[in-house]
């Protein structure tokens, strides 16, 4: 089914992006790390070569003794301290989703996020509607394909074509997706049943533009589905 590989693949990528996003943040640690260490020494070495050349003075005892004391592993951790960067919420849900969460450091963040699986759920929890119907093929003459339009609560349209030659099972992969905040849905004025989607995705420097002809069998269905495509126009 497309939707169930379209939800999982999201999924992983959720969790991917966690993983690199904790991974980020140990590698700036240490670099902050290793930059308050090098102005430490550079100030305890300009101490040494003060007392070198003027004798001991008891104004630069203080400071030498401060600098002394500082410990630049842990002013690191007080800086990025994980608690402290991400939401309350954030981390209530991490240690919900996995009981043995620890954000104490961002080096548990990212074995947390590594060792993290998404337990199973019901992929229908996803999806608000599901259609049968058929798409629009052909570029000169109109060539209708069976196919299966899933509407999700993230306000995605997956578009998924179902193979008559293989007993009517669905391709693993959504042939046409795309946000609703991307398109607009009219009915034809003569052909009631049939909806073109004109779908803008926004580019770099160029948008591109789309259009799909869907046919539903019902007119009720086209009216849900006009509903869901075109409510960000109605914000």
């Amino acid at each position: 089914r497309g939707d169930v590989f379209f939800f999982s693949s999201r999924r992983r990528h959720t969790r991917c992006s966690g993983v690199s996003w904790a991974r980020r943040c140990v590698q700036e640690t240490g670099i902050e790390k290793a930059r308050l260490c090098s102005v430490k020494n550079a100030f305890l070495g300009y101490f040494v070569k003060q007392v070198e050349i003027f004798g001991k003075n008891v104004s630069v005892d203080l400071p030498k003794k401060i600098l002394e004391s500082f410990n630049p592993e842990t002013e690191c951790n007080i800086l990025l301290d994980p608690q402290q960067i991400l939401k309350e919420e954030e981390i209530g849900l991490l240690r919900k989703l996995h009981s043995q969460f620890n954000a104490s450091s961002f080096q548990l963040v990212e074995q947390g996020l590594t060792d993290f699986q998404f337990k199973d759920f019901r992929d229908d929890a996803l999806v608000v509607k599901k259609y049968k119907c058929q798409r629009n093929t052909g570029t000169i003459t109109n060539s209708f394909t069976d196919c299966e339009v899933v509407l999700t609560i993230d306000e995605y349209v997956l578009i998924t074509d179902i193979n008559k030659e293989n007993e009517g099972q669905q391709t693993r992969v959504p042939q046409i997706k795309f946000k609703c905040s991307h398109a607009k849905a009219t009915i034809r004025d003569k052909e009631p049943l049939i909806v073109d989607v004109a779908v803008t995705k926004p580019g770099l420097l160029i948008n591109s533009h789309n259009k799909y002809i869907l046919k539903f069998e019902l007119l009720d269905r086209v009216g849900e589905f006009m509903f869901y495509v075109n409510q960000d126009i109605k914000k």
